[in-house]
């Protein structure tokens, strides 16, 4: 099944559209690098784009639909994202795939997809996809080619792991690092070949009755360097101490360690050089009905957190990407040619 392309009907001369259109662009155009997901138009996430200030925020993505897991395409024109047509109602998750192509705004499927499939991250080359599935019974690591189509499973059952999970390229495309499931110390951190080849270890467990537990981690642009959070946690789940951002080097293994407050939880980060990342983090407590989840920019050397979000709804999954690109929302554009269907 294919989308259809994002189009609307006109009544008015060709003329008039393209004058009026092309004014509105001039006024509404603006630059995105950050691509999130958000519930600021309702009680399910829809993807957002907007400039690395936090200025901008426009939605991209059908209202209709539940999504999440966005993730630029290297080129800055598109974005990849995970679409559960069920609608997120939790009970029983139906996934596909989806791009969206900023400019022209399509969106539009480009692989048959299991119910199970989830977290999609494209090569730095953007001809391979990697993503997250049940499709074999068991939680892999998958890889398709997006020419062909062609998939496989790039990791293996264990039995002494966990599954692995939640992965990002290296910027060379030659490696992947990703979570991977220990049963005596908790998800740990692994890097393995693109093909799936010398899986190993990179982080350091630690054991002992209390488990520290690791989040998604993402590869610095130099590739020189692994980010991830963790915390630590008793065996009753009470968090011990603050929460960390981990700066790990591929290369010597050594860490470097940002402490938060213990109020701080830490999902998830992408890198905008190898001295900023964005942290998407929340404040309030566990149980509490009033934690909300902020996209931050952190600068590793002066340690300088800045909220670019600031917004009552929960943001996040922000990815970030080096280039600009002039898109325009896709509910002003509505908007606007919805003005032009005015009778005469």
């Amino acid at each position: 099944m294919k989308y259809r392309p994002f189009r609307t009907c006109y009544q008015k001369s060709m003329c008039l559209v393209i004058l009026l259109l092309f004014s509105f662009l001039v006024l509404q155009s603006s630059y995105a690098k950050i691509v999130f997901r958000s519930k600021r138009d309702g009680n399910i996430p829809h993807i957002y784009v907007m400039e690395d200030n936090g200025s901008n925020v426009r939605r991209i993505t059908d209202p209709a639909f539940y999504d999440k897991h966005p993730h630029w395409f290297p080129d800055g024109k598109r974005v990849v994202f995970t679409r559960d047509l069920s609608r997120g109602d939790g009970t029983n998750f139906n996934a596909e795939f989806v791009i969206v192509d900023l400019k022209p705004h399509k969106e539009y499927h480009f692989m048959e997809n299991h119910r199970t499939d989830r977290f999609p991250r494209i090569s730095p080359d953007g001809k391979q996809i990697a993503f997250h599935s049940n499709r074999l019974k068991d939680w892999h690591i998958h890889v398709a080619d997006l020419e062909s189509g062609a998939e496989k499973a790039i990791t293996a059952k264990h039995p002494d792991l966990g599954f692995p999970n939640y992965m990002n390229w290296s910027p060379d495309g030659k490696r992947i690092v990703y979570l991977h499931g220990e049963k005596n110390v908790g998800d740990q951190i692994w890097i393995m070949n693109a093909d799936g080849s010398r899986p190993r270890r990179l982080s350091h467990p630690i054991a002992g009755i209390n488990k520290v537990w690791k989040y998604l981690p993402s590869w610095s642009p130099s590739g020189q360097f692994i980010m991830y959070p963790e915390i630590t946690l008793t065996p009753d789940f009470d968090k011990v101490g603050p929460t960390r951002l981990v700066i790990q080097n591929v290369d010597t293994r050594r860490t470097e360690v940002h402490n938060f407050p213990g109020d701080y939880a830490i999902n998830n980060g992408c890198w905008i050089n190898d001295r900023t990342v964005l942290l998407n983090i929340e404040t309030g407590k566990i149980e509490s009905e009033t934690i909300n989840w902020e996209i931050y920019r952190y600068d590793l050397t002066s340690r300088k957190l800045t909220n670019l979000t600031k917004h009552p709804a929960n943001d996040k999954d922000p990815d970030w990407i080096s280039g600009t690109l002039a898109v325009f929302p896709l509910d002003k554009l509505t908007l606007r040619w919805a003005q032009l269907r005015q009778p005469d």
